[in-house]
Protein backbone atom coordinates (compact mmCIF):
# COMPACT_ATOMS: atom_id res chain seq x y z
CA UNK A 1 0.00 0.00 0.00
CA UNK A 2 1.14 3.47 -0.82
CA UNK A 3 0.18 6.75 1.20
CA UNK A 4 1.39 9.65 0.24
CA UNK A 5 4.37 11.23 2.47
CA UNK A 6 4.08 14.47 3.58
CA UNK A 7 6.30 16.73 6.34
CA UNK A 8 4.22 16.74 9.53
CA UNK A 9 3.58 21.10 9.84
CA UNK A 10 4.84 23.02 12.83
CA UNK A 11 1.93 25.00 13.61
CA UNK A 12 -0.06 22.98 15.73
CA UNK A 13 -3.23 25.01 14.90
CA UNK A 14 -5.50 24.74 11.47
CA UNK A 15 -2.11 23.54 9.72
CA UNK A 16 -2.05 20.75 11.75
CA UNK A 17 -5.96 20.04 11.53
CA UNK A 18 -6.11 20.04 7.81
CA UNK A 19 -2.60 17.91 7.71
CA UNK A 20 -4.21 15.03 9.72
CA UNK A 21 -7.82 15.23 7.73
CA UNK A 22 -5.95 14.43 4.55
CA UNK A 23 -4.19 11.58 6.27
CA UNK A 24 -7.23 9.96 7.88
CA UNK A 25 -8.88 10.58 4.24
CA UNK A 26 -6.11 8.79 2.36
CA UNK A 27 -6.15 5.78 4.64
CA UNK A 28 -9.97 5.18 4.44
CA UNK A 29 -9.78 5.19 1.19
CA UNK A 30 -6.81 2.50 1.52
CA UNK A 31 -8.65 0.58 3.71
CA UNK A 32 -11.52 0.72 1.08
CA UNK A 33 -10.12 -0.63 -1.76
CA UNK A 34 -8.57 -4.48 -0.93
CA UNK A 35 -8.95 -5.88 -3.72
CA UNK A 36 -6.49 -3.36 -4.99
CA UNK A 37 -3.55 -5.16 -3.02
CA UNK A 38 -2.02 -8.64 -2.86
CA UNK A 39 -2.46 -10.20 0.18
CA UNK A 40 1.44 -10.96 1.39
CA UNK A 41 2.76 -14.40 1.40
CA UNK A 42 5.65 -13.40 3.09
CA UNK A 43 7.26 -10.74 5.70
CA UNK A 44 8.43 -7.66 4.12
CA UNK A 45 12.12 -7.66 3.22
CA UNK A 46 12.40 -4.25 4.83
CA UNK A 47 9.66 -2.92 6.48
CA UNK A 48 9.60 0.59 7.13
CA UNK A 49 7.62 2.68 9.76
CA UNK A 50 4.64 3.95 8.49
CA UNK A 51 3.80 1.12 6.05
CA UNK A 52 0.99 -0.61 6.08
CA UNK A 53 0.54 -4.74 5.03
CA UNK A 54 -2.44 -7.02 4.34
CA UNK A 55 -1.66 -10.04 6.08
CA UNK A 56 -3.34 -13.59 5.43
CA UNK A 57 -4.02 -16.12 7.79
CA UNK A 58 -0.91 -16.37 9.59
CA UNK A 59 -1.01 -19.94 10.20
CA UNK A 60 -0.54 -20.90 6.44
CA UNK A 61 2.21 -17.98 6.04
CA UNK A 62 5.41 -17.40 8.19
CA UNK A 63 4.82 -13.97 9.42
CA UNK A 64 6.37 -12.20 12.39
CA UNK A 65 4.87 -14.08 15.68
CA UNK A 66 3.43 -10.50 16.24
CA UNK A 67 1.09 -10.78 12.95
CA UNK A 68 -1.96 -12.95 14.75
CA UNK A 69 -4.49 -12.58 12.45
CA UNK A 70 -5.90 -12.33 8.81
CA UNK A 71 -6.07 -8.25 7.73
CA UNK A 72 -4.42 -4.82 7.55
CA UNK A 73 -1.34 -4.40 9.89
CA UNK A 74 0.47 -1.70 10.10
CA UNK A 75 4.11 -0.88 11.55
CA UNK A 76 4.64 1.51 14.02
CA UNK A 77 8.10 1.91 15.87
CA UNK A 78 6.91 0.15 18.42
CA UNK A 79 6.18 -2.74 16.53
CA UNK A 80 3.01 -4.20 14.01
CA UNK A 81 -0.64 -3.12 15.16
CA UNK A 82 -3.77 -4.27 13.49
CA UNK A 83 -6.03 -1.72 12.29
CA UNK A 84 -8.78 -3.30 10.50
Amino acid sequence: MSISQEDVPESVEEVLREFLQRRFIDISVALDQPARYVERKEMPYKPQVGSIYYFGNPGTHNYDPAILSEGWWGLKSTGWIKIA
